[in-house]
């Protein structure tokens, strides 16, 4: 082990068992150890790694963490990204540990909280300021500039329950529920890893979300089920596919989406904004159109948020869905109005 060098450990070891334990996280964690740990403690031997000597060595390391740099702008990198860089090192040497190869971690006895930024966004303000209005949502979903399938894609996102893009991309027919009155539902168990190009099998939080589809969206979705889907896809939808597929029928990639997502902003004269906006959009039109606040609190805890609209939409007992009709019908000053129907494929 006295010829065992870090980076020998890190390539023929520990990178070929993390992607094996890890298929959806290992390219990030490696991309963090190789930007930002490898270049300095590559040749180290890991028998040296597990002294007092290795352990100030990663300490004097730990301390300079804030200010290294991204590749993509050169700009220091952000707190929760200097976090997370600590935290993959924590795991690397407590694997190398657990295998015996070093006989302690040096990481153990350093106190990240007195020599890690606290963790703030990178961009200050934008959750503040993030989000779209009324007037916003309805012309992404309903202005015949943005392509139909782009249309109901958008329609999942900010009419339905706020999906993340990765669970978006792999909704299919078959989860959603059309029987259910009032509301059709639609249930997510599983997400999509676009890096990785893999169908997981668990949400973020592991809960699985069943969805209140909102009066609009299920207009939309009707009418892309009769003709829509066929006209994009050149056969008629089945139960196995994905409601809103790329043209080939597999999963739309989150890098994809979001270069679209801002052509089309562009196109209709928005600020360029993230696509998890549509959550936040999703929630703040749900409790202007008089949903139960104390009701709709984002849950982190999967058994919470997995009955948190399980229940609620369907038994008449006011959660976040249950007057949907308000929250996307009142336009500007609280007027009510008709939202447009979805137009045919083009």
């Amino acid at each position: 082990l006295e010829s065992l060098t870090v980076q020998v450990w890190y390539e023929e070891k520990w990178l070929p068992q993390r992607m094996v334990e890890q298929p959806s996280a290992w390219r990030t964690d490696s991309s963090r150890l190789r930007h930002h740990f490898l270049s300095k403690f590559g040749g180290w031997s890991m028998a040296d790694m597990g002294t007092e000597r290795g352990e100030q060595a990663v300490l004097d390391w730990l301390v300079g963490l804030r200010s290294h740099t991204a590749r993509r702008d050169g700009q220091p990198i952000a707190a929760r990204t200097a976090w997370s860089t600590w935290s993959i090192v924590k795991v690397f040497f407590a694997d190398a540990r657990e295998r015996r190869v070093i006989a302690r971690s040096p990481c153990d006895g350093l106190r990240p909280r007195k020599h890690l930024p606290v963790k703030v966004d990178k961009v200050k303000g934008f959750r503040e300021t993030g989000g779209f209005n009324l007037e916003q949502v309805v012309a992404l979903t309903s202005d015949r500039s943005v392509p139909l399938d782009r249309r109901v894609y958008y329609g999942l996102g900010f009419l339905g329950g706020g999906l993340r893009p990765s669970s978006r991309a792999i909704a299919r027919w078959k989860d959603l529920d059309r029987t259910k009155v009032p509301f059709w539902r639609l249930s997510i168990t599983g997400a999509y890893d676009s890096a990785n190009r893999l169908e997981k099998q668990r949400t973020k939080t592991g809960a699985t979300y069943h969805v209140p589809v909102h009066p609009v969206l299920q207009a939309m979705l009707e009418a892309w089920w009769s003709g829509g889907w066929e006209a994009y896809i050149g056969r008629p939808p089945r139960p196995d596919d994905f409601i809103v597929p790329r043209q080939d029928g597999q999963p739309r990639r989150v890098d994809f989406t979001l270069e679209q997502f801002h052509g089309d902003l562009d196109r209709l004269g928005m600020a360029r904004q993230r696509q998890y906006q549509s959550r936040a959009t999703f929630r703040t039109l749900a409790l202007d159109g008089g949903a139960d606040s104390a009701r709709w609190t984002p849950s982190r805890t999967p058994a919470s948020s997995s009955g948190r609209t399980s229940t609620d939409a369907w038994s008449g007992s006011g959660g976040p869905a249950a007057r949907p009709s308000s929250a996307s019908t009142r336009g500007p000053g609280g007027r009510r109005r008709t939202p447009p129907r979805p137009g045919p494929a083009r």
